[in-house]
C-alpha cells in the first residue's frame, strides 16, 4: 500500500480488443532471420518452450499464467527479447511490488540465445504501435486477463502475426546468469 492507502503499483486495466480493429492492419515489425533473441527461462524447460505446458493426461494446455498466454489454450507462447536486459527484466524483475529477488529464484533460471530460420512478423506493442490498436501501457503493467484476450485476438487477426512454432534454433547457457550472481 502507498502512503495514501491506495494499492501500490499499476492500477490501470488494459481495454479489450475493439471491433474496429478487425478492418485495420496491425502495426507490424519484422525481425530478420538470424537475429539473436534472448530468453530467460526456468532451467527445467528447454530453451524453446511454448507455454503454458500441456497437461500429460489429455494433452490440453494448462490455464494461462504469463502475460500473453492464450486465454483459450489454442496455442503456446515463447517469450523472447531482442536484448538480454529486457528478457531478464521481464522474467526476473516483472513484479514491481517485489523489492528483492532471491538468489534461489535466479539460480533456477537459464539464459538462452535463439535465432529464427526465417523472418518473424511481430506486433509493435510499444509507443505508436500501442496507440494504433487502441491501447496504453496498461497492457504491459496491468492485470493479465485483458492481455490473454489480446493474445488470442492477435493470433486470429487477418495479418496473422507470430505463427512460428518450430522455426527456432537455440544455443543455451547458464553462464551469463552465473556471471550476474558472481558480480
Amino acid at each position: 500500500m502507498s502512503s495514501t492507502g491506495a494499492p501500490a503499483g499499476p492500477s490501470c486495466v488494459a481495454s479489450l480488443p475493439q471491433a474496429w480493429l478487425t478492418a485495420r492492419s496491425l502495426p507490424l515489425l519484422t525481425i530478420p532471420s538470424g537475429t539473436p533473441l534472448f530468453r530467460v527461462h526456468q532451467a527445467i524447460h528447454a530453451p524453446i518452450f511454448f507455454g503454458p505446458a500441456t497437461g500429460p493426461a489429455f494433452g490440453v494446455r494448462q490455464p494461462p499464467t504469463n502475460r500473453f498466454d492464450s486465454l483459450t489454450g489454442a496455442f503456446g507462447v515463447l517469450y523472447v527479447g531482442k536484448q538480454f536486459e529486457g528478457s531478464f527484466a521481464e522474467t526476473v524483475l516483472r513484479n514491481p511490488l517485489r523489492r528483492f529477488v532471491s538468489q534461489n529464484y535466479v539460480s533456477l533460471r537459464a539464459v538462452s540465445e535463439v535465432t529464427a530460420s526465417r523472418d518473424l512478423k511481430v506486433v509493435d506493442f510499444h509507443g505508436p504501435g500501442l496507440s494504433a490498436v487502441g491501447l496504453t501501457n496498461a497492457i504491459s503493467t496491468g492485470p493479465y486477463n485483458p492481455c490473454w484476450a489480446w493474445s488470442d485476438y492477435l493470433w486470429s487477426h487477418r495479418d496473422r502475426p507470430g505463427r512460428y512454432r518450430l522455426y527456432l534454433a537455440a544455443r543455451s547457457s547458464t553462464d551469463l546468469l552465473r556471471d550476474l550472481r558472481a558480480a
